[in-house]
C-alpha cells in the first residue's frame, strides 16, 4: 500500500505540471509553436538522456532477465491489444483508429517520471526495452493498421531517438559490467543527468498547453470516444492483471514483479499522441484521434492508482 501511495502521489505531482500547462494554454501565454518547440527539446535531447541515464547502473544478470522479460511482455501485451483490438473493429466497429488508439500508449514520456520516481532509474532501464519495441511495432504493424496498406517507414525507426538512446545504453550496460569499467568525466555525466531532469517539466507543460488548445466540451460529448476509452483504461489493464494473477509470473522473484509492474503500467497508459500526429499525416479522423487521447490523458489520474491498487494487492 506505502508503493501505491508514493505513485499516486507521483501522479499528482505530475498532474499538477499538466494543470500549470492548461492554464498557460488556455490563457494563450505559451502558442502551440511555443509548445512544439517544448516537445522538440523533451523528445531529442530530454528523453534520450534519461533513457541512456537508465542504463548507467549496476550490471546484474537478473537485470538482463527482467528487461528480457519486459520485452518478452511487450509483445505479448501488444498482440493482446492488437487482437482484441481487432474484435472490438469486427463487433463494435471501431474503426483503425480507435484500433491504433488501444494498442499505442503514452508508455515513455509520461510513465518515465511517474515511475521513476518511485522505482529509480531501473524502471527507465526497464521502460527503455518496453519503448522501443512499442516504437518498432508503431511504424510497422501501426503504419499497416492505419494506412490499409503494407508500406513500413524503417527510417522512422531507424533514426527514433529513443530507440537510439535504448541501443547506446544497452551497448554501454554490457561494455560496462562484462567488458571494462566506462567512467565518464563529470561534465558528461551532469549534463546528461541535467537534460534529462528536463523531460518531465518540459512535456507536462506541453501536455498541458495541448490540452488547453483542445476542445474539450467536443472530447467530452463524443460516446464513440469514450467506449474506446473504456476499453484502452480498464479494460486492457484487468486483462493483463488477470492474466498474471493465473499465470503467477510477478510471484516468482522481485525482478518479475518490478518487470511486469511495468507491462500493467504501460499497458495502463492513456493512448499516444503518435496515432494523433500519423492520422494528420494520412488525412484520418484526427477529431476522434484527439478526443481518444485527451480522454484518456484526463481520466489517466483515476484508473492509473487503480491499476496501481490491485496490482500490488495482489503482487507485492
Amino acid at each position: 500500500m506505502e508503493f501505491s501511495i508514493s505513485l499516486i502521489k507521483a501522479i499528482i505531482a505530475i498532474f499538477v505540471m499538466i494543470a500549470i500547462g492548461f492554464f498557460l494554454g488556455r490563457k494563450k501565454f505559451f502558442t502551440q509553436s511555443d509548445s512544439a518547440v517544448m516537445s522538440k527539446i523533451a523528445l531529442y535531447i530530454a528523453c534520450p538522456c534519461i533513457i541512456f541515464k537508465g542504463f548507467m547502473i549496476e550490471y546484474q544478470t537478473e537485470r538482463i532477465m527482467g528487461l528480457g522479460m519486459v520485452a518478452l511482455g511487450c509483445l505479448i501485451a501488444m498482440s493482446l491489444f492488437a487482437l482484441g483490438g481487432r474484435l472490438l473493429g469486427k463487433t463494435l466497429h471501431f474503426s483503425a483508429i480507435d484500433q491504433a488508439s488501444l494498442m499505442f500508449t503514452n508508455c515513455g514520456n509520461l510513465l518515465i517520471p511517474i515511475l521513476s520516481a518511485v522505482m529509480g532509474d531501473i524502471a527507465v532501464f526497464y521502460l527503455a526495452a518496453y519503448i522501443a519495441i512499442h516504437q518498432i511495432i508503431f511504424f510497422t504493424y501501426g503504419v499497416i493498421l492505419l494506412q490499409g496498406k503494407d508500406q513500413v517507414n524503417l527510417n522512422k525507426i531507424i533514426t527514433n531517438p529513443n530507440i537510439i538512446a535504448s541501443i547506446l545504453g544497452l551497448i554501454y550496460f554490457f561494455v560496462n559490467g562484462l567488458v571494462t569499467p566506462i567512467v565518464f568525466p563529470a561534465a558528461i555525466t551532469n549534463a546528461i543527468t541535467n537534460f534529462g531532469n528536463l523531460l518531465t517539466p518540459l512535456f507536462m507543460l506541453v501536455l498541458g498547453i495541448g490540452l488547453g488548445y483542445s476542445d474539450l466540451k467536443e472530447a467530452f460529448t463524443n460516446k464513440g470516444a469514450f467506449l474506446v476509452c473504456l476499453f484502452r483504461l480498464i479494460v486492457f489493464p484487468l486483462a493483463l492483471i488477470a492474466i498474471l494473477a493465473i499465470t503467477r509470473i510477478p510471484a516468482i522473484s522481485e525482478v518479475t514483479k518490478d518487470a511486469m509492474f511495468i507491462i500493467v503500467m504501460a499497458g495502463s497508459a492513456p493512448s499516444a499522441a503518435t496515432v494523433i500526429g500519423y492520422a494528420a499525416l494520412i488525412g484520418a479522423d484526427v477529431k476522434r484521434a484527439g478526443a481518444v487521447n485527451v480522454l484518456t490523458t484526463v481520466l489517466c489520474i483515476v484508473t492509473i492508482p487503480i491499476m496501481t491498487i490491485i496490482y500490488t494487492t495482489l503482487f507485492m
